[in-house]
């Protein structure tokens, strides 16, 4: 969506998902649905707040929603008729995919994990400028993983 104005005429880009350690479960693809969008329970105008957020999950909102920014929302179904490019449409197709065994939140291991996840992040951007190959990057997030590990004073998180 936002590098719509990048990508040459007649390119097809798509996406790919994490592949599953264990073949028969589905892909690893992040298929949480979630928004930031919350009403407090004190809200000044609480019905109308709910009423904004009813009409913003509405199905018609999704698809036009979709059509400007060519993504994928987190409406159930909003897009099962829907055709756009050709990202959007694999997109549709990994999220399906990996409904068929749970939801699951990768953003949740940054908060849970906080340094484990500084820590990968930053052997990933060594390993993407090719100062580091794949074992030195596995070798890294494995260590830092190890050190969540063996630390008793962080509380240990599960799906």
């Amino acid at each position: 969506n936002e590098m719509k104005s990048a990508i040459p005429e007649g390119f097809r880009m798509t996406a790919a998902a994490l592949p599953s350690p264990d073949p028969t479960l589905a892909d690893l693809t992040p298929n949480y649905p979630g928004s930031g969008w919350y009403v407090p329970e004190g809200a000044a105008n609480k019905p109308a707040a709910l009423e904004l957020l009813r009409a913003l999950l509405s199905k018609e909102s999704s698809q036009n929603y979709a059509e400007l920014s060519n993504s994928v929302t987190m409406v159930a179904g909003a897009h099962d008729d829907q055709q756009l490019s050709d990202p959007f449409t694999t997109l549709t197709e990994m999220i399906e995919r990996s409904n068929a065994v749970e939801p699951w939140q990768v953003v949740k291991y940054p908060t849970w994990y906080p340094a484990m996840a500084e820590e990968t992040r930053a052997a990933l951007i060594v390993l993407l400028l090719d100062d580091l190959d794949v074992d030195g990057f596995l070798a890294r997030c494995q260590k830092a993983a190890d050190q969540v590990a063996g630390d008793d004073a962080i509380a240990k998180q599960t799906r």
